[in-house]
């Protein structure tokens, strides 16, 4: 039974079996039977409010994620492939005018793990034919560059006889971060492959 029920239980008016006789039948603590819920005040509903914004404003997120197999990685632990500890996002929006509106967000999170090789061997073998040898110490053993883009976007509107048409211009990943999306070894390190840059878009919406 619910705390509530079992309150309505109890007889004040009992003279025989006092109340926390009572409550010790029905198996309820003194200190539950005689609380009451105090109501938050103003200041710190407004306070509650203001953090609920501010976090839907900028969202951020610390998480890890690791995976142990008896027969892989010599049965050690070893980071999942999208273990992305750090995830943070900030969202902006501004209206300038009555139809105007500006809105843009910015992304920033850890890297993803991938596996590389630690050190690397050339040899040949009887025969005269050249090979080469990777040596691979841990799963998952580097992290790529942290990923951060920034977005924004500008909408006009207008109120037409039929609905609302909408005008968006836009421009993704507007500072043109070149976030590596595959990497490769060479003489000279690590080097980063980039497949979205900073990208410009317009569209035109009609709400009937």
């Amino acid at each position: 039974m619910k705390i509530s029920d079992l309150k309505k239980l109890i007889a004040h008016s009992n003279l025989k079996i006092t109340i926390s006789r009572q409550c010790e039948l029905l198996g309820l603590s003194k200190s539950a039977y005689y609380y009451k819920p105090k109501e938050e005040c103003s200041e710190n509903l407004l306070y509650m409010r203001l953090l609920d914004e501010q976090y839907l404003k900028t969202p951020y997120t610390y998480s890890r994620a690791f995976r142990v197999f008896e027969n892989i990685n010599y049965g050690n632990k070893f980071p999942f492939k999208y273990d992305r500890p750090h995830n943070l996002n900030v969202v902006m929006f501004y209206q300038l005018k009555k139809n105007i509106a500006i809105s843009g967000n910015f992304v920033l999170m850890s890297g993803y793990n991938t596996t590389f090789a630690k050190q690397h061997f050339s040899t040949t073998n009887l025969i005269g034919i050249n090979s080469s040898v990777l040596f691979y110490d841990n799963i998952n053993n580097l992290r790529t560059p942290i990923y951060h883009r920034a977005d924004i976007s500008i909408n006009f509107k207008k109120q037409k006889k039929r609905g609302i048409r909408t005008w968006s211009i836009g421009i993704y990943n507007f500072y043109n971060r070149l976030n590596p999306y595959v990497l490769d070894a060479s003489e000279n390190g690590l080097l980063g492959t980039s497949i979205f840059p900073i990208i410009p878009s317009i569209s035109y919406s009609f709400k009937f």
